[in-house]
């Protein structure tokens, strides 16, 4: 895949990643809307590496509250089944692409960009007012699918990421910023971790053994984000910590460190909107 097509899906997934929205809607709310902006996106060439990367990326800002199709301040999904208390919907999440130069894969075969999609079943456990405080139960499960050059895409196993998110948009002192907060541990299968951390036999070399991976626990994730919309201007950050300790591929030559981190941050010119405006839930 070029260099360029690898920056677009890294902007794709940085997209998924910020959660591109603006505040919490009150009553009625543009269907669409459009901007462009710039970001910063520091990440580890894999979870476990030792090596990390600093780049710059251009961020689409995009949301669209449709009766199924959602982009707003939770990513984007379709929404399957909902209710006052629960939700089934289409959740989404991503992996960067990694090359075999300056970490513990050298010489191996480079990581395309991964894009995990499947079912997400959402709990409402407590929510105070009208939404301005609400916390969740998420039970995502999602396919693991790599797209190399030609496009190719394949199949690369499965996660399931149970997790407790918490939100807040009430406003402060210093205005009204949403924040989140997301806390679980992640479960992949065989595949899924054979991807990222098996080594084999044509890819030993002096301190990296053979390793065969297995499925089961694949460490616990927290993350957190802030953000906040200005008129025609968008503002956020989000940072990720992921510990791998006890994961079942840890004792995988490639993991040279027990956790990883992730941070980015983004700014965003929004310059449409849609004339037609909807109803829209907190």
């Amino acid at each position: 895949m070029s260099r360029i097509a690898h920056r677009r899906l890294l902007a794709g997934i940085a997209a998924l990643l910020f959660g591109m929205a603006p505040l919490p809607a009150m009553s009625q709310e543009p269907l669409w809307e459009l901007g462009i902006g710039i970001g910063g996106l520091q990440f580890p060439h894999y979870r476990g590496s030792s090596e990390s990367e600093l780049i710059a990326l251009p961020i689409p800002y995009w949301v669209y509250r449709g009766d199924r199709l959602k982009a707003d301040r939770d990513g984007v999904r379709s929404l399957l089944f909902t209710s006052e208390r629960m939700e089934i919907n289409i959740s989404a999440d991503g992996a960067f692409p990694v090359n075999d130069e300056e970490n513990g894969r050298e010489g191996m075969d480079d990581l395309a960009p991964l894009i995990e999609l499947g079912p997400s079943l959402n709990i409402s456990l407590w929510e105070q007012g009208d939404r301005t405080r609400y916390l969740e139960l998420r039970f995502p499960v999602r396919g693991a699918f790599s797209v190399d050059s030609g496009p190719r895409i394949d199949q690369e196993g499965w996660t399931f990421a149970p997790n407790i998110y918490w939100v807040d948009n009430a406003a402060g002192f210093s205005g009204r910023w949403r924040r989140t907060a997301t806390l679980g541990p992640i479960f992949a299968d065989q595949g899924f971790h054979d991807y990222f951390y098996t080594v084999g036999e044509d890819d030993v070399r002096p301190g990296r053994p053979e390793f065969r991976a297995s499925g089961g626990y694949s460490g616990a994730r927290f993350s957190a984000s802030s953000a906040r919309r200005f008129q025609n201007y968008w503002l956020g950050a989000f940072f990720r910590y992921d510990n791998l300790k006890g994961a079942e591929f840890s004792d995988s030559p490639l993991v040279e460190r027990d956790h990883s981190f992730l941070f980015g941050f983004g700014f965003s010119w929004i310059f449409a909107e849609s004339s037609r405006s909807v109803p829209y839930r907190r």
